[in-house]
């Protein structure tokens, strides 16, 4: 049985995804536990999967027991772009961001001004924001972790362009999910057009 909440995750990670293939480990400070950022491979076609590791031990700051996938188009055969190595850099930092600011964590929240973690992301990719919500493409169980009788949540990391965000904060996230999943555009490819 696992004894702490990172070992139910990774445990809930291998199980659904396989064996990480990179690890990248990010820190506010020496005196803050860290963030990692696991990649798996072959999870979804042609694409880059990662996951956080370390968010639980967050709990208190963000009023939930979670950890985030994010998944991105590779556009496979062709090179990878330069954008692909700022990724796990700049999905830490959206998470350390929630933490300072005491962020509820879940479905519908955002990060808005990926340009003040890193510009180049945003300029090559147009993608100013990161979206949370309920996982899609994976088994239903793979959302739950569970941990003695507690349970933990999966979220979704998606990136998103300004107006995108904008349409989010004005009409919610039913109406802006609804509006993407219609758009018929690959939500994990970062080079997209703007479904609004």
């Amino acid at each position: 049985m696992s004894t702490t909440w990172g070992d139910a995750y990774f445990d809930h990670m291998t199980r659904f995804l396989g064996d990480p293939v990179d690890r990248k480990v990010f820190a506010q400070s020496h005196e803050t536990p860290p963030i990692q950022i696991l990649a798996f491979d072959r999870v979804f076609q042609g694409c880059a999967t990662f996951c956080s590791l370390g968010l639980t031990h967050y709990d208190d700051r963000i009023a939930a027991i979670a950890e985030i996938l994010s998944a991105v188009d590779v556009h496979a055969p062709r090179p990878l772009p330069a954008y692909f190595d700022l990724l796990p850099y700049v999905l830490a930092n959206s998470l350390f961001y929630i933490i300072q600011n005491r962020m509820s964590f879940g479905r519908g929240v955002s990060i808005d001004g990926i340009d003040k973690i890193n510009s180049q992301f945003v300029i090559e990719t147009g993608k100013t924001a990161v979206y949370f919500t309920t996982p899609f493409g994976l088994p239903e169980e793979f959302r739950l972790v569970s941990h003695g009788n507690r349970t933990g949540r999966f979220h979704l990391a998606m990136f998103i362009s300004k107006a995108e965000h904008e349409f989010f904060l004005d009409r919610g996230a039913d109406e802006f999910e609804n509006r993407l999943a219609l758009s018929d555009l690959d939500a994990y490819d970062l080079e997209r057009s703007s479904c609004v």
